[in-house]
């Protein structure tokens, strides 16, 4: 992979120990602008203030006070940047890139978690000084880099709309066609949307991201024609997390996961046509379709099923791939 022109190796980054320290970092700033040397002086002191709260179960007021004061340091001090709204976006799109460092190293998740938050915290306040900042940071995203798809980042930056989401569907979905056995992050990052920002939290819905679940619903179906409905990695009476955090006022959820169940089978079953039959005799049977408002709950059951099935067969055969991926490498230094 070339290195990213906007990025600068004056960046130390974050050990899975320590923070590095200021005075270490200005070792390395020597030849930079002015302005770099000072927006780097502020990153390490946030990374440092962060590293040190999140390790204490109990941080200090003082620790708090000091990362807030390092982010209103953002906003007031227009020498970390310059002025301007060109400045704002060109503090974004480095603070944009520090994440995407902060996530590929192996930190503790206290401190993973504590900088995404800070930082994202950073960004939602340059964005009331630019509407401009969540194209400017979605653009970034085009950039082939492996670590931009870290699914915490992603969604921490859509909680706080700081991206734009039908841009994001167009790079997600670009980086899907690669395959999932070249990208296994972007994979995780579908699953994660999906199940977490659609199906649980509601953040968008799937008409939001068409080109990603398009996408999607292919890999898992053409995941499912290729390894056979006995793997599916769920057990027939098993419902998804997400039908069961909801409400059933038509104590539907059994019945509809079992109806999925019957019909899965009896679509890959030889006889087909008979046994589909007798699934839709059921149907009629339970007088499911009869009232409009049990017809729309027991559609939202199965939908929820249908895509919680498509995800756990998806993640099978990815981590499957990854598997053998990893015993082919291994297995290629014998002769």
């Amino acid at each position: 992979m070339q290195p990213n022109p906007l990025m600068t190796t004056a960046s130390a980054p974050l050990s899975s120990s320590h923070a590095p320290s200021i005075d270490a970092a200005t070792e390395k700033l020597h030849g930079l602008s002015l302005v770099t040397v000072k927006y780097l002086l502020w990153q390490q002191a946030v990374d440092k203030a962060v590293d040190t709260a999140a390790r204490d179960p109990n941080p200090s007021m003082d620790s708090i006070n000091e990362i807030r004061g390092l982010r209103d340091e953002l906003i007031m001090n227009p020498a970390l940047a310059g002025a301007g709204e060109e400045a704002a976006l060109n503090l974004g799109r480095r603070i944009l890139l520090h994440l995407w460092e902060v996530a590929a190293n192996e930190l503790p998740p206290s401190v993973m978690y504590g900088l995404i938050n800070t930082y994202v915290a950073c960004l939602d306040a340059l964005s009331k000084l630019t509407p401009r900042l969540p194209a400017e940071l979605t653009a970034l995203y085009w950039i082939e880099d492996d670590r931009r798809f870290d699914k915490n980042v992603v969604d921490a930056l859509l909680r706080y709309r700081l991206l734009n989401l039908a841009e994001l569907d167009r790079v997600i979905a670009k980086a899907l066609t690669a395959g999932i056995q070249n990208n296994k992050q972007v994979t995780i990052l579908v699953i994660h949307l999906i199940q977490t920002c659609v199906l649980k939290d509601s953040l968008f819905t799937c008409e939001d991201i068409p080109a990603i679940f398009e996408i999607f619903s292919k890999m898992a179906f053409s995941a499912s024609a290729s390894a056979g409905v006995q793997s599916v990695p769920r057990p027939a009476q098993e419902i998804p997390p997400i039908v069961r955090e909801r409400g059933d006022p038509y104590n539907m959820r059994e019945n509809t996961s079992s109806l999925f169940d019957e019909w899965v089978h009896a679509v890959n079953n030889p006889e087909a046509e008979k046994q589909c039959m007798a699934v839709l005799i059921k149907l009629r049977n339970l007088q499911i379709f009869q009232h409009l408002e049990a017809t729309d709950y027991f559609f939202c059951r199965l939908i929820d099923i249908s895509i919680g099935h498509c995800l756990a067969m998806l993640a099978n055969v990815t981590e499957r791939t990854s598997s053998s991926s990893a015993a082919g490498g291994g297995g290629g230094g014998g002769g």
